[in-house]
C-alpha cells in the first residue's frame, strides 16, 4: 500500500487545518508509517480511502480523527525534562508571583501539549515539597492539555517506565512513587490529585479563548510541529491567557524572534522565560 503524493498532499492539508501541525514533503514516509495500521484496522484498502473516511461527518470519523492525533503526534518525555526551567519556577518565578498576591488568593499553572504527564507531574511535586505547607493560604491549580486522547489516559493512570524517571532525583522517586511488582513506577494519589488534565487543540481558538487568569504556562518542545502563522496565533494566545507579569517557559529549541507578539523576554539562570509586562 504506497501513499501517492496526491492523497498524502490532501492529508497533511487535513491534518494541518485541524492542527496547525507540519508535515514537510521529507516527512511523506513518517505519515505513511504512522496511518498504515489505522488504515488496516478499518479494513480500507489505500490511503485515499482513509482520507475520504475522515471527510465523513459521522460520529464515526469524529472518533477517528482522535485515533489521528494519537498517531501523529510525537510523545517523548520525561520528569524533570529541562531542569534549569523547573529550578527558575522553584527559586524565582513562583516567590515573585506568591509576592504579588500577598501570599493568598490562586496560581494557576498551565502545561499545554502536556503528553503523557511528566511535565505537570514535576510542577505538582515542587508545588507540594517548597510551597503547599509553607503558604497555606494560597492554592495552587496545575491544568494540563493534550490534543491525544490516548496520552491524556495515560498520564492520568501516571504509571511510567525506567526512561521516564532517570532524571528524577531519588528523594522526590522515593517519596512520590511506588514501585509495581512488573518494575514500572506508580505517581501516588497526593500528586496526581493535583493536577487537571484535559483535551484541546491548542490551534482551537474557541477552546484557547477559555484558558484565562493564568500565572505560567509551560508549552516546552510542541512549537516546534506548527507552522509559523499558527505558532504565532497560538503564542498570542498564551499571551492573552496569562495574567498581566505572567510567565511563558518554552523548548531550548524554539524562540519567539521575528514573531508579531508583545512578550519580553527575561534571562534567569541557565534558561529564558518570556514574560506578560505589567499593566
Amino acid at each position: 500500500m504506497e501513499l501517492r503524493q496526491q492523497t498524502y498532499q490532501k492529508l497533511r492539508d487535513f491534518i494541518h487545518e485541524l492542527t496547525g501541525i507540519v508535515f514537510s514533503d521529507n516527512k511523506k514516509y513518517l505519515l505513511e508509517n504512522r496511518l498504515r495500521s489505522r488504515i488496516q484496522e478499518l479494513g480500507l484498502q489505500s490511503f485515499e480511502e482513509y482520507y475520504q473516511y475522515l471527510q465523513r461527518s459521522s460520529l464515526n470519523a469524529r472518533t477517528e480523527i482522535n485515533k489521528l492525533f494519537d498517531a501523529i503526534t510525537i510523545n517523548e518525555t520525561y520528569f524533570f525534562r529541562n531542569e534549569a526551567q523547573f529550578n527558575a519556577l522553584r527559586t524565582v518565578i513562583l516567590p515573585e508571583i506568591l509576592q504579588r498576591k500577598k501570599l493568598q488568593g490562586t496560581v494557576r499553572i498551565w502545561s499545554a501539549g502536556c503528553s503523557t504527564g511528566e511535565e505537570p507531574y514535576t510542577i505538582a511535586m515542587i508545588v507540594r515539597e517548597h510551597f503547599l505547607r509553607r503558604f497555606p493560604r494560597v492554592r495552587f491549580e496545575i491544568l494540563a492539555n493534550d490534543i491525544s486522547p490516548s496520552v491524556l489516559e495515560k498520564a492520568k493512570r501516571g504509571e511510567y517506565r525506567t526512561y521516564a524517571i532517570r532524571s528524577l532525583p531519588k528523594e522526590y522517586l522515593d517519596k512520590y512513587f511506588t514501585r509495581t511488582p512488573n518494575g514500572t513506577y506508580v505517581i501516588k494519589d497526593e500528586i496526581r490529585q493535583m493536577v487537571k488534565f484535559f483535551q484541546m487543540n491548542l490551534k482551537d481558538e474557541q477552546q484557547m479563548r477559555r484558558m484565562h487568569n493564568i500565572d505560567v504556562i509551560f508549552c516546552a518542545n510542541v512549537l516546534i510541529y506548527f507552522s509559523p502563522e499558527v505558532k504565532e496565533q497560538i503564542v498570542n494566545n498564551f499571551y492573552r491567557a496569562l495574567k498581566p507579569g505572567g510567565f511563558l517557559f518554552i523548548g531550548y529549541s524554539e524562540s519567539l524572534i521575528g514573531m508579531n507578539t508583545k512578550f519580553r523576554m527575561r534571562q534567569l539562570p541557565r534558561t529564558v522565560v518570556y514574560y506578560k509586562p505589567e499593566e
